[in-house]
């Protein structure tokens, strides 16, 4: 969770002598903006139990909305544990043409509806036909659970469906993420479940997370039950499998060098694509200052700034701003083919990359570091030194390593990588 919402959670519960000590707290929202100055819907986002409040998960405490503008502060852990899928299957998709207009845009309905008009969904949950009757916010009904000993009542809390499939004897609710999790909040799954339950009772209602790797193309789909209706803790992954719709390529390098020769500005230290997507829809929805981007991504805002400095490394953001660049716009327009070659062109033309490969011979780690140590700030300084460095060249052998498993424009050797 971002500092400031650790400071703001910390003083709303000191103002008001709130003590964690297995006692259960209701939390108004309104009073909550007020007080902290901070969004409610923002201050109550976490998936992991590294991203709740520092104050409630040190006290062993969860956080839930149970009415419409009313939180519930309690003891429990409501994060699930999300299982890793080593084996990918490849999926011949039902389409009789290629949807040149898919998977392409801003947020995870482009990647879901991907998913189902391929038939992955289908084929995942043996349900067909299905037909997408669900989707967006909605407030819940009446329904009541256990947290441990505490009875817990919900009616009129906010629920999000991403997407929602009914067939003729079930209902299948999606719930998606852009990236790789090993965590969900348990909530986003439960509260629909319940509340379609009660809606279907003569229908199975089966709960599926999805998760989307901008980087490799790749969807992994999990389905979760509940043992006991009653108890959201019972929650156990009783299905997983990992597909893919796209598979890695085969570029020379020749294909993706530009002529235009790149800045030596700063050296990124930002490794993960999908949060580096996710970023620059924030910005293009028009947030501009580091601390609501960060409240958005879910970022810290050393972390904001980290993604805004490699972005604008790779040239998708304009200079010293929040705001995408054409190449940044064009990017998120992109299919995931298409998507795939512009981040890979934005990397392999990075004046790092280029200086290393103007060098000759293997990229090693030792060399990468050596690159970054060089670089310089305006009086003449080295820009980065001791472990600044190993963290920046770490996000350059990740790049790396992606360029060399899913483009092929490099390949990896036992001492580093060789263009290919």
């Amino acid at each position: 969770m971002p500092a400031v919402h650790d400071a703001a959670w910390q003083g709303f519960i000191d103002r008001h002598k709130l003590v964690l000590d297995g006692r259960p707290h209701f939390v108004d929202a309104e009073r909550l903006r007020q007080q902290t100055g901070c969004e409610p819907r923002l201050l109550a986002k976490y998936d992991s139990p590294e991203e709740l409040p520092r104050c409630l998960r040190d006290a062993g405490y969860t956080l839930l909305p149970v009415r419409h503008g009313e939180y519930l502060l309690a003891p429990g852990q409501l994060c699930l544990e999300v299982p890793p899928c080593p084996r990918t299957e490849p999926l011949t998709t039902a389409l009789p043409f290629a949807l040149e207009t898919a998977a392409r845009g801003e947020g995870e309905a482009q990647y879901i509806d991907h998913a189902f008009n391929a038939g992955l969904i289908q084929h995942f949950t043996g349900a067909e036909p299905l037909f997408l009757t669900i989707r967006g916010r909605q407030r819940s009904g009446r329904f009541g659970f256990r947290l441990g000993g505490l009875e817990v009542e919900v009616d009129g809390a906010q629920i999000e469906v991403d997407a929602g499939y009914e067939g003729a004897d079930c209902v299948i609710l999606v719930e998606a993420k852009i990236g790789r999790r090993r965590h969900v909040n348990i909530r986003q799954l439960y509260y629909p479940w319940r509340c379609f339950g009660l809606l279907t009772p003569h229908k199975a209602v089966r709960s599926v997370l999805l998760t989307y790797d901008v980087a490799t193309t790749r969807y992994e789909l999990h389905e979760v039950e509940f043992a006991e209706p009653l108890e959201p803790v019972s929650w156990r992954v009783c299905r997983s499998k990992a597909y893919r719709l796209y598979g890695p390529e085969q570029r020379r390098l020749p294909e993706l060098l530009s002529s235009h020769r790149p800045l030596r500005t700063v050296a990124p230290q930002a490794d993960d694509f999908n949060r580096l997507v996710t970023f620059l829809e924030v910005l293009e929805a028009g947030t501009d200052r580091t601390r609501a981007v960060a409240a958005e991504v879910g970022f810290d805002e050393r972390q904001a700034l980290y993604y805004r400095e490699a972005a604008e490394y790779l040239g998708l953001v304009q200079p010293t701003s929040y705001w995408p660049s054409p190449a940044g716009r064009e990017l998120l327009r992109a299919g995931p083919q298409r998507r795939r070659e512009l981040l890979a062109r934005a990397v392999v033309n990075s004046w790092v990359v280029r200086d290393l490969l103007e060098r000759g011979g293997a990229i090693t780690p030792a060399l990468i570091r050596e690159v970054i140590a060089e670089l310089r700030d305006r009086a003449g300084a080295p820009r980065y030194s001791g472990s600044t460095v190993a963290r920046r060249a770490h996000t350059i052998e990740a790049w790396l390593r992606w360029l060399a498993e899913e483009v092929g424009c490099f390949r990896q050797t036992a001492d580093g990588w060789l263009p290919g």
